[in-house]
């Protein structure tokens, strides 16, 4: 028997996914960290398509209360860690009790992940993980890094680790032998984790196929529809550690090439639950801002994507037309506007435009911008030979 783990919607069509087609013959739960990010209309349709035997909601564990002693650092850390075993092994015993596992199918490790796998692990030792696609991390990112506990630096990353789960830390990373992949022959390492095969979604995937048409069957997707020009709002670090995105640099420019009517603007749902009043000028004025929780990716297989524009600095959401649904946008990445922190970073999001590019027939679809300049002669040069009229506004 399989145990599914997720905590983003794109996470929870994957694991079907690869459920679906690759444990086809095999028992499976899931189960799903409940962040407010998480669509109920999506997972009652995983539930109505019965191919898991029973699928679980884990609650947000709830911050620790420490004494003055416990606010040090370290120590605190550790109580937390302890706090986080107690909390998860309690909620486990109450669902899945004593459930053997072979196999367990997860993102990466981070999001509690090892709290779950190693209360697996008490009832089978041998149990194996596989890695199921989050974004462009499982192309680039060795296995170190997609075994990382928390995402942050390789000093507190390593000191977590220790904390929280002492000896099994080591034994975790020895449990991981695969990673699914919509493009598995992009993998940049394959010796070490061995890539599989994620199937595409169209009609001849029939269960996620019909999950999905479910999910929008009453779905409201008509902005996508008439608009453009979809800017994709990614939370990037600056140098401060602090999370920032340049729409106040970029959206202006945009709105004046190309008008306000053809915009949608899809805000991230890390900053849906940091930043409430993200872009709210731009609603103001009428762009339409897309806030709602739900699996964003499937939009691409209920509009017409063929003329539209996705405007984005890296996101992950830019391969996923092509690589799930085979439709090719237009794919605008402004990656190069932003100032670098980590010189492999922009090696990273390099390899990725040309590897997205490589996958298209008309590789003409793929733009990599150098300045906001840049950005509103290419925004223009792909609206007349589209037949998109530009609206330029003083």
């Amino acid at each position: 028997m399989i145990v599914c783990y997720g905590w983003t919607n794109t996470q929870l069509i994957n694991l079907v996914n690869v459920k679906v087609n690759s444990y086809e013959k095999e028992e499976a739960d899931l189960i799903i960290l409940k962040l407010e990010r998480i669509s109920e209309r999506l997972v009652q349709s995983i539930k109505d398509s019965r191919i898991f035997n029973s699928v679980f909601y884990i609650d947000p564990p709830s911050p620790l209360e420490c004494s003055l002693l416990g606010k040090i650092p370290l120590i605190k850390n550790f109580l937390f860690g302890k706090h986080l075993k107690e909390y998860y092994n309690k909620v486990l015993k109450a669902s899945v009790g004593n459930t053997v596992y072979c196999k367990m199918l997860t993102a990466g490790y981070w999001a509690d992940t090892i709290f779950l796998l190693r209360y697996f692990s008490s009832t089978n030792s041998n149990i194996m993980v596989s890695f199921v696609e989050e974004g462009i991390n499982g192309y680039y990112a060795d296995k170190e890094w997609l075994c990382k506990v928390i995402i942050g630096g390789r000093v507190k990353e390593r000191i977590i680790r220790v904390l929280y789960f002492g000896w099994f830390s080591r034994r975790c990373n020895n449990m991981v032998d695969s990673i699914y992949l919509y493009k598995p022959h992009l993998r940049r390492d394959k010796k070490i984790l061995k890539p599989y095969r994620i199937l595409q979604i169209n009609e001849s995937n029939q269960v996620c196929y019909g999950i999905l048409k479910e999910v929008y069957k009453e779905f409201d997707f008509s902005q996508y529809d008439k608009r453009t020009i979809y800017y994709i709002a990614t939370p990037t670090l600056n140098r401060d550690g602090e999370i920032y995105d340049k729409y106040n640099e970029i959206l202006p420019q945009v709105v004046e090439t190309v008008g306000k009517d053809q915009i949608v603007i899809k805000v991230h749902p890390v900053t849906i639950e940091n930043d409430p009043n993200f872009a709210i000028q731009y609603e103001n004025a009428g762009v339409f801002v897309d806030r709602r929780n739900f699996l964003f990716e499937g939009i691409f297989n209920q509009v017409n994507m063929e003329n539209k524009i996705l405007v984005t600095k890296d996101s992950t959401v830019a391969m996923y037309p092509k690589f799930i649904f085979n439709k090719e946008p237009f794919i605008i990445f402004t990656y190069r506007i932003y100032n670098c922190i980590r010189k492999e970073d922009r090696q990273t999001e390099e390899l990725y435009a040309l590897d997205l590019m490589s996958c298209y027939s008309n590789k003409n679809k793929i733009k990599i911008v150098d300045s906001i300049f840049d950005l509103q002669n290419t925004l223009r040069e792909i609206c007349v030979t589209n037949s998109v009229s530009p609206e330029v506004e003083v």
